[in-house]
């Protein structure tokens, strides 16, 4: 899930896919080709916003699905 970088120390593992499991939750985890989770790469349309969520674990969602993270719950309100 993660490699080395010399500048930040680690980095998310461009197209990876695995599950992460722990004493209290199992799940499964995508990351896209840009070390971002859940990013397909898509080109952007026209009209359309792009927000980056930035932050700790818990603004990357451990420990819960791709569709149960911050920025999942974002995107839904916003496409709302």
């Amino acid at each position: 899930m993660y490699v080395e970088d010399s500048d930040l120390g680690y980095t998310l593992t461009p197209d990876f896919e695995g599950t992460i499991r722990r004493s209290e939750f199992m799940v499964s985890l995508r990351i896209g080709d840009g070390a971002l989770r859940k990013w397909e790469g898509e080109p952007k349309r026209v009209g359309t916003l792009r927000i980056l969520v930035l932050g700790d674990s818990q603004a990357f969602g451990f420990g819960v699905g791709d569709d149960e993270t911050l920025s999942s719950h974002l995107e839904a309100m916003l496409s709302a």
